[in-house]
C-alpha cells in the first residue's frame, strides 16, 4: 500500500529536505538514479518524522529499515586538455547524465591537472567497497606530486 509518511527511530539531526531513498541496490527498481525507489520530501518532514510529497508505494523493503536522505548529485570532471577539475552541483537526478552536466558550469578545483584517475571497487559480503581518486599535478617547470585517496563505502543497502 502506498504511504505518505513514516516516523524516524531516533531522530535526525535537522529537518531533512530533498529526497528520501530506501533499498537502494543500483538494480532495476531500486536505483535512486532512476527513481523507482526514490520519493519528494513535503516541507512537513521532521527530524522525528518524514512525510512524502505524495504517497508512495516503495518497491523493495529495507531489511534493516533504513533509508537515505539525497538531494543534489556532485561530479568531479577531469578535463586533462585545460589541465583542470571541475566540481557540477545543483543538477537534478536522472539516470543518465549528460557529460558534462548539463545547465550547470562547473567551479574550478584544480589547475595544472596532467593525470586524473577515479575508480570504483565494489563491495562483496566480506567487506566494503573502495573508491579510489588519483589526481597528478604538474607546474611550469615540469615538477609533479601525485594525490592518492581512498574511501571505504558501506556494504548497507
Amino acid at each position: 500500500v502506498a504511504d505518505g509518511s513514516f516516523d524516524v527511530i531516533g531522530s535526525l539531526q535537522a529537518s531533512p529536505q530533498g529526497d528520501v531513498v530506501i533499498y537502494n541496490l543500483g538494480q532495476t527498481h531500486a536505483d535512486a538514479y532512476a527513481g523507482g525507489n526514490r520519493a519528494s520530501l513535503a516541507a512537513s518532514s521532521t527530524a522525528a518524522s518524514i512525510a512524502l510529497s505524495a504517497p508512495k508505494k516503495f518497491p523493495l523493503q529495507s531489511p534493516q529499515q533504513r533509508f537515505f536522505i539525497v538531494d543534489t548529485p556532485i561530479t568531479y570532471r577531469c578535463n586533462l586538455s585545460s589541465g583542470e577539475l571541475l566540481r557540477y552541483d545543483g543538477y537534478g537526478i536522472t539516470a543518465a547524465q549528460a557529460d558534462p552536466p548539463a545547465g550547470v558550469a562547473g567551479q574550478l578545483q584544480v589547475n595544472h591537472l596532467s593525470a586524473c584517475s577515479f575508480a570504483y571497487t565494489s563491495a562483496t559480503a566480506t567487506r566494503s567497497g573502495l573508491v579510489t581518486l588519483q589526481i597528478v599535478l604538474t607546474d611550469s617547470t615540469g615538477e609533479s606530486t601525485r594525490l592518492i585517496h581512498q574511501v571505504h563505502v558501506d556494504n548497507a543497502p
